[in-house]
């Protein structure tokens, strides 16, 4: 079988691919002249004009109907006609619209799935059949492919701002001569703009108003021409003074990244005298035992309901922290806990059983004895009382406790529903606290908390406590909305990006003085 046969093959096996990824129709359509051939990839398009324009009456055909009939015996052709229809139908529609993303997306996947191909049957061709002229083929189609194939134009929009420096003021001498003014000194500035949403395709110029000029991003040749797969081939060295065997490798001179400039962190609140109550004792912190959870970090006499760092200008915020917490060590050790938890489960069941084995192999079976009436009455019965009394259930007896599950249970449909409804109570709970505490205030002063107010503060413990201990805790349950201010890198380009330039601070230099003169406090022998 020849290598035409071959890739025709191979062809009928990308087009259920292309179809599949053919939004528009382009396979479909009759645009391919049937002896139209250009062997440069660069000039397929410019040449397809000139040719439609000298012979308007020629007869086309669709890329469908070549791939049907199997007229496709090299890589090359597929590419020329995929490109030709594609830039033909791109450069009737306007930049930007949905229909012009779609036939750009179309020629790229097309493109780079068909190099993928010849890659993969050049590599098996030669190991299974080594043939000179068949790889010659195939390197020189992917070579004329990969060369003219590109992602974007690369044509940046830029605008030069130009401005005047203010006249330093002259210091002059009243014995000599006047100065002459220095002239005013003008600054060109360019101001980076954005790159043009303008397909590799479309051949159109661009038109852009006003004070905006169109700039070619161009890649350094050792870049394009290198073999090597390192990082350093793509990013040359960058100087302010280049050598002047070697081209720049910057798109932008003279300018640095904005993000090299210092960020803001959160700032200390720091609340007056006047707005904080007196100190008093807290009996919330005091009669709370050591093993609950603290809602309050008792730092201080006075406790309040404010924040204690702004967050406003910061990039990083509270949530951001948590969840990162969250996700690199709070789920490490949650997983631990969880671990050495089913491991002394299932050691303590490994023992119970042997122990139960050992007890039915050494203890003789001993035949049931009938029980009266009531002793089974008693030992069925459970409100039945010993008349021992705890003395320990006793002290840890409140009544708040009590009030507190009581207000539990009237909740507790909203609580067994999903972790937000468990954390909307929480919520409503904190604010109808502090709202009961203001109450407080107003009435009487500063005074020991209601049973109101313990009841809601032992509730909303028992809440956060279930919580925590719940499996709630995963970003599925509990989303976490991603802060506008934090910078996300959406495009990395070769080069760097404007910004006002810095003042270089002059060094400090030495005196006028000639170092070889000294003073009268430094001469040599002067006492003797």
């Amino acid at each position: 079988m020849s290598f035409a046969d071959f890739f025709a093959l191979s062809a009928q096996d990308l087009t259920a691919v292309f179809k599949n990824a053919d939004s528009q129709g382009l396979l479909s359509r009759s645009i391919v002249p049937t002896k139209f051939h250009e062997k440069n990839p660069d000039l397929i398009l410019q040449n397809y004009e000139a040719y439609i324009n000298d012979t308007p009456k020629v007869t086309k055909v669709s890329i469908h109907d070549k791939l049907n009939k199997k007229e496709y015996s090299t890589p090359y052709e597929l590419y020329h006609d995929i490109k030709l229809v594609a830039g033909h139908e791109i450069s009737q529609l306007p930049v930007g619209c949905t229909e012009y993303q779609e036939i750009d997306f179309f020629f790229k996947f097309s493109t780079e799935l068909l190099l993928r191909e010849v890659g993969t049957v050049g590599i098996k061709l030669k190991t299974d059949s080594p043939d000179d002229e068949t790889l010659a083929v195939l390197s020189d189609d992917f070579e004329r492919i990969s060369t003219s194939y590109s992602v974007t134009n690369g044509e940046v929009i830029t605008q030069i701002h130009k401005y005047e420096e203010p006249i330093a003021p002259a210091y002059h001498s009243l014995y000599g001569s006047q100065p002459t003014p220095p002239a005013t000194k003008t600054v060109v500035q360019p101001l980076f703009t954005g790159l043009v949403g303008r397909s590799a395709l479309d051949t159109r110029n661009t038109v852009v108003p006003g004070p905006y000029q169109l700039a070619k991003v161009v890649g350094t040749p050792h870049v394009i021409a290198g073999e090597s797969g390192t990082i350093k081939a793509f990013g040359g060295f960058s100087s302010k003074i280049p050598p002047p065997n070697q081209p720049p490798t910057q798109v932008l001179d003279s300018f640095f990244h904005p993000n090299w400039y210092t960020i803001e962190a959160p700032k200390w609140l720091i609340y007056k005298q006047k707005t904080l109550k007196p100190p008093v004792d807290s009996t919330l912190v005091k009669n709370v035992n050591s093993n609950d959870l603290r809602v309050f970090e008792k730092q201080s006499q006075c406790v309040s309901f404010g924040p204690l760092t702004d967050l406003r200008g910061s990039v990083l915020s509270e949530e951001l922290k948590t969840s990162v917490w969250l996700n690199h060590i709070g789920r490490k050790k949650i997983n631990e806990i969880r671990r050495d938890y089913l491991a002394a489960k299932e050691s303590d069941i490994l023992d119970d059983e042997g122990l139960e084995s050992e007890t039915t192999e050494s203890v003789p079976v001993v035949a049931e004895v009938p029980t009266t009436v009531s002793e089974q009455e008693v030992e069925e019965d459970p409100t039945v009382d010993d008349g021992n009394v705890k003395l320990e259930n006793i002290l840890r007896y409140s009544p708040e406790t009590v009030s507190m599950l009581q207000l539990l249970k009237a909740e507790k449909e909203e609580l067994v529903k999903t972790p937000r409804d468990l954390q909307r109570i929480i919520s409503s709970s904190l604010l109808k606290l502090n709202k009961v505490r203001q109450e407080r205030y107003l009435r009487v002063g500063v005074s020991d908390p209601t049973s109101t107010e313990v009841a809601l503060y032992k509730k909303i413990l028992k809440l956060v406590t279930l919580l925590i201990s719940s499996d709630a805790t995963k970003l599925s349950e509990f989303a976490l909305r991603i802060s506008k201010k934090l910078p996300v890198l959406l495009n990395d380009y070769h080069g760097v990006l404007p910004a006002p330039l810095t003042n270089k601070m002059a060094p400090a230099g030495k005196t006028g003085r000639l170092p070889g003169i000294r003073g009268p406090y430094k001469k040599k022998n002067r006492y003797l």
